[in-house]
């Protein structure tokens, strides 16, 4: 008997975010980590974007991970669920379109207790491919205020919500003006015992506090990139994604890492990210390469 395979979700602007669906089924794929962005680049790219992952789910459980063997069709952005009041189609992408980001990451912290950096593990751990996405550049500027409910056609199946589902998510698009970390400001200093310490601008004195992002829920990153290549539509990336305050303007990487990192390379690739908490907004700075000693 042909399984049917059905999932319903509101694309949220929200990281990491689990979609309301009814698994009353076995093996549905369930969209967890999915938004839409307006994203500004320091080399002046200024583009929307649709970003979506799947993952695997059994009965009322699911495995968290995701699912790479999907050959996506088509998909469409709705102002509602379809056949609801008021819904409208918005845009509609071909599967040839998206092209698809398999990261291996780690996620290193500045935090509390005692406002410092913290590691996962020293030495770092890669795992395999442990995140998959699904990116498509969206044809038309999102408006602020806006949401999105998707319909994701697999080669296999059309996944579109049952008929009178209800307990969507209900969360928005919020558009905002953000600083785009230069790389020129960028600077490298290292101890005499090897250990790394990366400095850069931030986009604001936070004694004096003048920008118009002060009032704004942001988090600075930094991506330390061991590897980036592109294979087809397929894009591949090794890095350590690095969070923080958006006014600290520094990061530490005690030798053992330093250590590690050579190992892999004689150099590394840095860039500045600012967010918004809500993950609606993104700029990007470009890369700076830094030599490993």
């Amino acid at each position: 008997m042909k399984r049917a395979i059905v999932v319903t979700l509101l694309l949220l602007a929200v990281s990491s975010l689990m979609a309301t669906v009814v698994l009353a089924q076995d093996d549905i794929y369930v969209s967890t980590a999915s938004w839409v962005q307006h994203r500004v680049y320091e080399d002046g790219r200024d583009l929307y974007r649709l970003c979506f992952s799947l993952v695997s789910c059994s009965g009322s459980t699911c495995t968290g991970n995701f699912v790479r063997d999907k050959t996506i069709q088509s998909v469409e952005l709705w102002t509602a669920p379809p056949g609801s009041n008021g819904a409208s189609l918005s845009e509609i992408h071909s599967g040839d379109e998206f092209t698809t980001s398999n990261e291996n990451v780690v996620y290193p912290q500045y935090g509390y207790p005692g406002s410092r950096w913290f590691y996962p593990s020293i030495p770092l751990v890669f795992p395999d491919v442990n995140e998959v996405y699904y990116l498509v550049d969206l044809d038309k500027p999102l408006v602020d205020g806006t949401g999105f409910f998707i319909v994701v056609g697999t080669t296999d199946n059309l996944w579109t919500p049952r008929p009178g589902e209800t307990g969507f998510w209900t969360a928005q698009f919020h558009l905002q003006t953000l600083p785009i970390l230069e790389a020129h400001t960028i600077k490298t200093h290292w101890e005499k015992d090897g250990d790394l310490l990366i400095t850069w601008d931030p986009p604001y004195d936070y004694n004096t506090p003048i920008s118009p992002i002060y009032d704004l829920r942001t988090q600075a990153r930094l991506l330390i990139i061991l590897k980036d290549e592109i294979q087809g539509k397929s894009e591949y990336m090794k890095y350590l994604l690095c969070a923080m305050p958006t006014h600290l303007g520094a990061w530490f990487v005690p030798k053992d890492i330093v250590d590690q990192l050579g190992n892999r390379g004689d150099k590394i690739e840095l860039q500045l990210v600012v967010r918004t908490t809500d993950n609606c907004n993104r700029t990007y700075s470009k890369r700076d390469s830094v030599k490993l000693r």
